[in-house]
């Protein structure tokens, strides 16, 4: 038996990439994770603004590990929760 073509279904557009000034509205900072030494550390939304302009999106900041002062460092958006630690490397 021939099955019924299902009509075709274009994907559906990727979301827009968050601007560092989304993040401040939400209240959140940068987790960054070195891929190299595996070091981990918070860079708070204010200094990331400062430095990038709050238009700039999560992609586009690029930083240096403050351990290996390599560039394979990985940026995504962190929600600090009262009464805990950032996260150790």
């Amino acid at each position: 038996m021939h099955q019924p073509r299902l009509p075709f279904r274009r994907p559906d557009p990727a979301p827009p990439a968050l601007t560092l000034a989304d993040l401040r509205r939400e209240g959140l900072d940068l987790l960054c994770r070195c891929r190299l030494c595996r070091h981990t550390g918070i860079l708070p939304i204010a200094m990331a603004i400062q430095h990038h302009g709050e238009t700039a999106t999560v992609p586009a900041v690029r930083v240096r590990c403050a351990e290996c002062n390599g560039r394979a460092v990985s940026v995504q958006p962190y929600r600090r929760i009262a009464g805990t630690q950032a996260p150790d490397a």
